[in-house]
């Protein structure tokens, strides 16, 4: 069953597109995130969004644009989502774990991992198109942990010998891994778990906290 229908003819120069360009693109990406670029085929996204194949080239350009564009859409909703919570009112130390807890629930509930993280596995640089988006990505991300862990060190929550920009790279790549492994059914460990000893270990002593 078609999850979009098409209100119009549409599709022509000058003309406004006769389905939602958001949601279309976000099915498509949820065919990418399952599958992966190279296991997703043209007829699984004509089914997911109810679109032909000419109306997804017209909006969106080629397999690879597509599939660079569901990567940029999941990036950006996933970095709003991790920003909104190292942002929120309290403690930056509790906002961190609120976002260690948030990819522990991905890790354990979705076994799809993480599209970023799946797109770097299956490509590294080999898809051009995709690997500035990675990398932007990952720079917003790293950028923002680095800024959380700086202001739990003012806060005396993390020990301030610490490097908060190496923190942070440590964080990402541990959530990054334990998204990897949720595609393969995860590791024995549970992730917050996992996650929960990293922080431990960055955690100021009790006498030491303000």
């Amino acid at each position: 069953m078609a999850i979009l229908e098409r209100t119009g003819q549409g599709g022509g120069p000058g003309r406004p597109r006769s389905f939602d360009e958001t949601q279309a693109l976000d099915r498509v990406m949820h065919v990418f995130w399952a599958k992966g670029y190279e296991h997703t085929s043209y007829p699984e996204l004509e089914a997911a969004t109810g679109l032909h194949r000419q109306s997804l080239r017209y909006a969106f350009g080629d397999k690879a644009e597509l599939f660079r564009r569901a990567v940029e859409h999941y990036a950006r909703s996933r970095l709003d989502t991790v920003e909104a919570l190292l942002h929120r009112p309290g403690s930056a130390a509790a906002n961190i774990r609120a976002v260690f807890d948030f990819w522990a629930r991905d890790a354990r509930a979705s076994g799809r991992g993480c599209l970023m993280v799946n797109s770097l596995a299956e490509f590294a640089d080999a898809l051009s198109a995709v690997a500035p988006v990675l990398v932007a990505a990952n720079r917003r991300l790293l950028t923002a942990f680095a800024d959380a862990f700086r202001t739990a060190q003012a806060e005396g929550a993390i020990r301030p010998e610490l490097d908060p920009d190496i923190l942070a790279a440590q964080g990402v790549a541990l959530g990054d891994g334990l998204m990897l492994h949720a595609r393969n059914g995860g590791l024995h460990a549970e992730p917050g778990a996992v996650l929960e000893a990293f922080l431990s270990m960055a955690r100021a002593p009790p006498g030491r906290r303000r």
